[in-house]
């Protein structure tokens, strides 16, 4: 089931999402909120190419809006740069992986994550990129 019928917004099919892209070739729609909002919760799967009676090449589209939204974008912060680390360099390793694990479960179980929490400096970790 799309979002359009969840939310009742036509920005949420791909007729309104090529509506959205088009103001932002435009220049008029660019830092736009609800824009990403819009083309992030498209799943990319297509199936609206084969139904469309114009033709449309969306999933081209979503993919030129989507590197336009990235590329648009504030640089990433420092917990994006931990996470993209992790996920290049620790995640797909199951040694380093274990050792990583390892080590947070040490911090656990010595109340080091607890006092973290608990002074706010964890959430300062674990802030929005």
């Amino acid at each position: 089931m799309s979002h359009l019928r969840h939310t009742g917004d036509e920005n949420d099919g791909p007729r309104g999402r090529l509506y959205l892209m088009r103001a932002v070739g435009e220049a008029t729609a660019k830092e736009s909120q609800s824009f990403e909002q819009h083309i992030d919760r498209c799943l990319g799967c297509r199936a609206c190419e084969q139904v469309c009676p114009a033709g449309v090449e969306y999933g081209q589209l979503l993919e030129a809006a989507r590197a336009e939204l990235f590329s648009s974008r504030q640089q990433p912060g420092f917990t994006y740069k931990v996470l993209r680390f992790a996920l290049k360099h620790i995640w797909l390793y199951p040694a380093r992986l274990k050792f990583v694990f390892a080590i947070a479960r040490l911090l656990r179980e010595s109340g080091f994550a607890g006092v973290l929490l608990n002074t706010g400096v964890g959430a300062n970790l674990v802030a929005p990129f």
